[in-house]
């Protein structure tokens, strides 16, 4: 968080709540596909075998082109 930009934000952000961001930076969850190659189109996804254990997601993955 070195650009000015997010060292205002974060000092507006704890001067209005009184909190502090410890970070920016994190894992939002196993909706993002994690993996050894990339993905460049929806077809990539083709024959691939998405690994989540909650159906939607599985489902979104099913509907670009990966099986089950």
């Amino acid at each position: 968080m070195g650009s000015p930009v997010m060292t205002h934000w974060n000092e507006e952000f704890t001067k209005a709540t009184g909190l502090k961001i410890l970070t920016w930076n994190w894992f939002g969850g196993y909706r993002h596909i994690l993996a050894h190659k990339g993905f460049p189109t929806p077809a990539s996804l083709k024959d691939q075998v998405p690994r989540a254990g909650e159906p939607g997601l599985a489902q979104t993955f099913e509907l670009l082109g990966a099986t089950r």
